[in-house]
């Protein structure tokens, strides 16, 4: 599968395409952010998911820069930060 491709542009690529044909949570793009190599693809997973969840783009922009500006590596926690904090619907937790 792409996802798993040695090549980073093609995991970023089909990072994005599942984003745009899934529904929350897709375990592919869940795995992606956990495991990938590349900060980049996982920060793209990162908002993938965040977009699946119906987080409104310009808060999935600002948390991204967020993350790039601290330093800090796009994973999990920051994804069930992220719902948290900006007090999305709490169950989408329970499907991580």
């Amino acid at each position: 599968m792409c996802l798993s491709d040695e090549n980073e542009f093609v995991r970023l690529t089909a990072t994005g395409v599942l984003g745009a044909q899934s529904r929350w949570p897709e375990p592919a793009l869940v795995s992606v952010l956990q495991n990938d190599v590349s900060v980049g693809v996982r920060l793209a997973a990162l908002g993938a998911l965040l977009e699946l969840a119906c987080v409104p783009p310009y808060i999935v922009i600002e948390e991204e820069k967020k993350l790039e500006q601290q330093g800090m590596d796009p994973d999990i926690a920051q994804l069930k930060r992220i719902i948290e904090e900006r007090r999305l619907d709490m169950t989408l937790l329970s499907d991580l």
